[in-house]
This record gives structure tokens, sequence and C-alpha cells, in this order.
């Protein structure tokens, strides 16, 4: 039997949603935004996957790689999710200049493999 909080992970997950809606380009919902996407990863959170999805499309490499990372924590058969996924690896604001390894290039590929 659990006391207090029986609900604090859905409510949790429920205030993270409700954070990441806001997109107003200040720099504080940047911030909770990219964390806040990461978290809802580690919480494996279904529900978050089409606000996670919105992130795909963000201007931060880092904030796009905490989206993959995330849906690639939850788990999707969604074809149409995979193939946004794949797709960035042809962004180039998501490539790193030179010969270095690219962290996010390296995480969506592991997230599409993982989803397959």
């Amino acid at each position: 039997m659990q006391v207090g909080y029986p609900d604090i992970l859905a409510d949790l997950t429920n205030a993270l949603i409700a954070a990441i809606q806001n997109k107003e380009p200040v720099l504080n919902n940047l911030i909770i935004g990219c964390k806040a996407v990461e978290t809802l990863g580690y919480f494996r959170a279904s529900a978050a996957l089409p606000i996670i999805r919105s992130y795909l499309g963000d201007k931060d490499a880092y904030t796009v790689e905490n989206a993959v990372w995330s849906i690639g924590e939850i788990g999707t058969r969604d074809e149409y999710l995979l193939e946004e996924v794949t797709q960035l690896l042809e962004k180039p604001h998501l490539k790193l200049s030179d010969n270095h390894s690219n962290p996010s290039q390296v995480g969506i590929q592991t997230s599409i493999r993982d989803n397959l």
C-alpha cells in the first residue's frame, strides 16, 4: 500500500507535459522544455510522445537530441515518427564540421536501431 502520493509519477508527467507546451521563446521556457523532454523519456511517458515529437523541429540541436533520446526510451512503432527521426540525420544544424563524431547523429542512429 502506498502512502502519500500514489499518483506522483502521473502528476509529474502531467506537469512536465504542461510545461513543455509553453514554447514562448524565453530562456527559462527553452531550458525547461529541453529538460522536461528528457525527463519524460526517463519516465517512459508514452502519453507525452505527441508533444515530444513536436520538439524534433526545434532550432536547438541539444533539445532535438533529447527529443530523439526520449522517443527511443519510450519506444514507438509509429513508422511516420521513426521516418521523421531518420530524416534528422540530414539536418545541417545537427552536424558537426570536420571529422568529429556527432553525438546528435549517434543518438538518432541509436534511437532508430532500438525501435526497429
